[in-house]
């Protein structure tokens, strides 16, 4: 959550990197969709205030202000990745809400943005036949998939694809797939002038 990097900043600021790569926004974005996973986040890292479209914006400012206030790095952010694969369900339309909400910080704070959210929801369109699940909370099945991935032979995709998704692994963390997208971006990010 953007509240915990606002805690732990200072370790980056530390090393004086030449490049911070943020990749922010999903828990924030999941503790806005019932109270009982804002109630689950509260719980496990002790939030005092409730998450919001604008705590996340002025916690994503004040992140990229220190960065740039204490530091000479370029920085690079992603939005969030899809939440689930089904655009017409709620999880992944807040997903999108805050990827638009974290280009606009960029736009605001003049900092490379790499569209993540948008070239996978793209890279789903030109798959129409492809199933279409929808995010649903289970913080079971990440930890299965995660047991499955180290006990098996089963790979990310493998894995999945047996939880119904193309570019996910459990509706929330990259595959290989979506690895190898992102990865594609930043290399791009970091090749251009």
């Amino acid at each position: 959550m953007t509240v915990q990097i606002l805690e732990e900043l200072d370790s980056v600021i530390q090393l004086k990197p030449d490049y911070v790569f943020l990749l922010i926004g999903t828990n924030d974005l999941k503790a806005t969709l019932s109270q009982e996973e804002y109630d689950r986040y509260a719980s496990l890292w002790k939030l005092k205030d409730p998450v919001t479209e604008d705590s996340f914006v002025r916690n994503l400012n004040l992140i990229i202000e220190r960065i740039q206030k204490n530091t000479k790095a370029k920085i690079i952010v992603s939005s969030p990745p899809v939440l689930g694969e089904d655009p017409k369900s709620i999880p992944f339309l807040r997903s999108k809400r805050f990827a638009e909400l974290t280009k606009d910080v960029c736009a605001k704070q003049k900092v490379s943005y790499i569209p993540l959210h948008e070239t996978l929801t793209k890279e789903l369109e030109l798959l129409p036949n492809l199933p279409k699940k929808a995010y649903l909370q289970s913080t079971w099945s990440m930890y299965w998939t995660i047991l499955k991935y180290y006990s098996t032979t089963s790979s990310w995709n493998d894995l999945g694809e047996s939880n119904g998704y193309y570019f996910l692994t459990d509706a929330i963390h990259l595959n290989e797939r979506g690895g190898k997208i992102f990865e594609q971006m930043i290399l791009e990010t970091l090749l251009s002038p």
